[in-house]
Parts: C-alpha cells; structure tokens; sequence
C-alpha cells in the first residue's frame, strides 16, 4: 500500500542518485550526468517553486520510497513525469504511484485541466503505463511522444449522495440490493419492510449512494470496524479508486481497539467477487485475512 507525501529536504539525496540512475539517464531527454551542485541548487529552487509538485510516494509498512513524481504547471497544461527507485522496478508500481499522485495533485491545484507526459519512442515501459491510467497519445515529434490525460470533470462522474435516510433513498437503496450480484451478509433479499427498519437504525458510520448521470450505480458504506463495502452494478478500477478516495478523503477511520478494530480503513469482497478482487490486487492493495462459515 502507497502513501503519498510532498518531497522534503531528506528526499535530495535519492532523488539525485535515482536520476542519475544509468536507465534513468537513458530514457531522460537529458542523458547527460546531473552534477551534485546543480542538482541541489534545482531542488531548493522546487520547494519553493508555486508552478511545481514533487510527490514522493512510499510504502506505508515500511516507509520504502518508490518513486518521485513530478507536476510542472504551465499555461494550458501541466507535465508530468515519474521517475522510480531503481530498486522498486519490475513490481508494478509505475501505474498506481502515478494515479495516486495524480489525485494528490489534483486536489491541491485545482485549476488545473489537462495533464501532458512526454514520453520517447523508446520507453515502451512508460507508454503502457501512461496509457493505462487514461492518457492517449495525440503528437510525435522526433522521437518523443506526447500524451495527455484530461483532468475536467466527465459528465460521467460518480454522484455521492449521504444516507440520511429519506423515503426515497430507502427505496433507491432497495432497488440496488434486488440488483446486487455478490453480498456478504444474506443469502435472500429481505423484504421491503425488514429493509426499511434496517436502514433506518442507522447501521454505518456513514452510507452513500451512488449515480452516474442521474442512474443509480451502486452503493458504499463504512462500517464501525473500519471496513468499506463496496456495491457497484459494473466495476471497474477507476471507479473502485474514485470511491476508495472519496472515503478517504473525507472521512477518518475510527480510533484502533486492540483486536476489535484495525486503524485504517480495509475493504471487505464476497469471496464470489473475483471481479473486485482482481481490480484491487492491481491496484496492489495488500490482502490480509480470509473468512469462512463454519
């Protein structure tokens, strides 16, 4: 699991040795050996450049630095750039360093509208994973491609509505369980009064429903052990990392209880769900515990 952070003064160092990296220098469009000097004199000018975000981002277990990235804001487009640890290649961090801190700048330059990656013809690893997390190529030039990811909210998003509950969401919420293809915690659909008296005691911290251009999409509630179930009539990763967000971003998981409840948010999958599991495996979310009845 990544945390991101902004780039302290602790961080020069790796950051200069990884860019120095022999790979690194290959697939930079500068190739050229950055000296100690130089490099320093670059960083101290970054933190307090206002048109520039370095995120690190780093293992929470360990606090293992995997990568820096790298927003540079411009009139009419931002750059965007990652550079990994030399030590962290090969394990499938590219992709979700940069969605995560995508999100992180997102939230922190809010006027910005559209990224751009410049990649060369080359660095086929790069040009997968910018393509995977929603960039599409639109110039070449020489032997660099460009690429760029629209950051303007889609007519498309999902909708968070907050359960209060209403006769309404009562029902709306009703309409998604005789939809659910996977549940945890029944095997047949309660009827619509069992329904109403359960949502009805209030039995999450906190419930939404969800829509996507006024339909109904799904459901995400978090319970009072810190897990998050996850209810969507299609999933997929950008979603289920849109949701994810969402909680995290503006909820707090409760205080930890001594083996009753863990300190960080977890998200609970039917076992049926290979759907959602896998989504969440590629999003490298670490899996922790199994149930079974008994």
């Amino acid at each position: 699991m990544l945390g991101i952070r902004k780039v302290n003064e602790g961080d020069s160092k790796d950051i200069f040795d990884w860019r120095n990296d022999a790979l690194t220098r290959q697939m930079s469009h500068t190739t050229d050996l950055v000296e100690w000097d130089g490099h320093r004199k670059w960083f101290s000018s970054s933190l307090t450049n206002k048109n520039r975000l370095l995120v690190i981002c780093e293992k929470k277990s360990t606090l293992e630095k995997v990568s820096v990235v790298r927003f540079d804001v411009e009139e009419g487009r931002t750059l965007v750039s990652i550079n990994l640890n030399p030590n962290q290649r090969g394990k499938g961090l590219a992709k979700v360093s940069l969605i995560k801190s995508i999100d992180f700048f997102s939230e922190n330059f809010t006027e910005a509208k559209r990224l751009v990656a410049e990649i060369k013809r080359e660095n086929i690893g790069s040009q997968i994973t910018f393509l995977g997390i929603g960039f599409e190529k639109y110039d070449s030039k020489d032997n660099i491609g460009f690429y760029e990811k629209s950051l303007v909210t889609s007519k498309m998003e999902i909708k968070f509505k907050k359960i209060i509950p209403t006769d309404s969401q009562i029902d709306e919420l009703y309409v998604l369980l005789t939809r659910r293809e996977y549940s945890i915690s029944h095997k047949t659909i309660p009827s619509i009064s069992e329904h109403r008296d359960f949502v009805s005691e209030h039995p999450y911290v906190v419930w939404y429903i969800l829509s996507k251009n006024t339909s109904l999409f799904g459901s995400v509630y978090v319970q009072f052990d810190n897990s998050i179930g996850i209810n969507l009539l299609e999933y997929c990763e950008k979603d289920i990392l849109t949701v994810i967000n969402h909680i995290r971003n503006n909820h707090k998981p409760l205080q930890s209880i001594k083996s009753v409840r863990r300190d960080e948010f977890f998200v609970n999958v039917a076992s049926e769900n290979t759907n959602l599991i896998k989504i969440l495996r590629n999003m490298n979310k670490d899996e922790f515990q199994r149930s079974f009845i008994v």
